[in-house]
């Protein structure tokens, strides 16, 4: 739609001065207040709008409905579908049940083994496009970010002013400290800076597409549990139903969504590695059933 000229030059210029409901044309003989105007009120006469306010309004009216009819073409339903009650459906569903009609193997699938998705209509399959989210959404999010960062630098430089204060009245037992304590010192910054590493790399991957897959297999049972949880309880719930892969794997989990019958794993298109990974999530998720080669 970016790139359609006709939604992006933007409204006629000086329209306020034939658009409106001061500028729209009424028939006075129908104004459906005949019958609470008394026999003596003058009748009333509504000077009519003038043939090219009327010109104007018939060709804005007829480029509005061009330009809605057109919308059309520009929707995807289903992205709509999984952005706007997709997630918050399997979150908000009951569990499927569970069934012992095939006994669980104990052993992780390989690439020679056969597998088949469970529970298909408790799951949702997503693609997640950054370039489609809210942009208003994301600035907010931002400003938040920077406000929690202005937070986070004022405690630290006050945190460091009373360090100094005490490294001056503690001098010589700062001097004393133990290798140990240096040691243990230098393995949670060794920690930290790891963590931070990880978070760099969540954040690279939250900023291309990927798939998501939803599904409904942790929920909990009695709503009663669920007006239980506090936000963190709930949120990390919600985290534990959603599994993230490449945006390569797509092919791999429709195959798996929508084929009614075992699949091998080394058919599936992607590399050995990928697909036994693939493979092994689901399984550890509870979502896939493993069957014997006959």
């Amino acid at each position: 739609m970016e790139k359609d000229v006709a939604f992006r030059e933007g409204l006629p210029i000086n329209f306020l001065s034939y658009m409106g409901f001061g500028k729209k044309e009424f028939n006075c003989d129908t104004n459906g207040n005949e019958n609470e105007q008394a026999d003596e009120t003058p009748k009333a006469i509504v000077p009519k709008i003038s043939n090219v306010d009327l010109d104007k309004q018939t060709l804005f009216q007829e480029k509005l409905q061009k330009m809605v009819s057109s919308l059309g073409q520009y929707l995807d339903p289903h992205w709509g579908a999984d952005v706007f009650f997709g997630k918050t459906f399997m979150a908000e569903r009951l569990p499927p049940t569970q069934d012992d009609e095939h006994k669980e193997t104990e052993q992780p699938p390989t690439d020679e083994s056969v597998v088949q998705l469970k529970h298909t209509q408790h799951i949702r399959i997503a693609l997640y496009d950054p370039g489609e989210g809210d942009e208003d959404e994301d600035e907010s999010d931002e400003s938040m970010d920077d406000d929690d960062e202005e937070e986070k630098d004022e405690d630290s430089e006050k945190k460091n002013k009373k360090s100094q204060k005490d490294s001056k009245s503690k001098g010589e037992k700062k001097s004393q400290k133990s290798k140990s304590d240096i040691k243990e010192k230098k393995e949670e910054d060794e920690d930290e800076e790891m963590a931070s590493d990880g978070e760099e790399l969540d954040d690279t991957f939250q900023s291309k597409p990927c798939i998501f897959l939803y599904h409904s297999l942790n929920n909990s049972i009695n709503s009663d549990d669920e007006e239980d949880l506090g936000e963190e309880d709930e949120d990390h719930e919600k985290e534990s139903n959603k599994l993230k892969f490449p945006v390569h794997y797509r092919d791999a989990l429709l195959i798996l969504h929508r084929t009614p019958t075992p699949v091998a794993v080394c058919d599936l298109p992607l590399t050995s590695e990928e697909r036994v990974e693939l493979a092994v999530t689901l399984w550890c998720e509870g979502l896939l059933t493993e069957f014997e080669k006959s």
